[in-house]
């Protein structure tokens, strides 16, 4: 059994920076296509549940209440993506 007190455990822990921006280099620019169909499928589906959030209210609230916790985490990745847009770094273009 290994030694975990030891100072080789700390490095072997610490990722390789040069091969850590390679992976991530993928991910370095925006891809406008690929933006605006992040935002679609989380736009759309989150009009529509909060749509027929709205109409089954009159009908009771069970559908509602059921309906929260998808339309919540909808809500939470728009903010995600207006923050990354906050960043510039959703879309290519950096005007708008």
């Amino acid at each position: 059994m290994p030694d975990l007190t030891s100072a080789d455990t700390t490095e072997a822990a610490r990722p390789d920076a040069r091969a850590l921006m390679k992976q991530l280099k993928g991910f370095a620019n925006a891809r406008t296509a690929r933006s605006i169909a992040e935002l679609a499928f989380t736009l759309v589906p989150f009009c529509v549940i909060i749509g027929v959030m709205l109409f089954a209210i009159d009908a009771g609230y069970w559908l509602t209440l059921a309906l929260l916790p998808v339309s919540g985490l909808l809500l939470l990745r728009l903010f995600i993506i207006q923050h990354d847009c906050g960043h510039g770094s959703f879309l290519r273009s950096k005007s708008g």
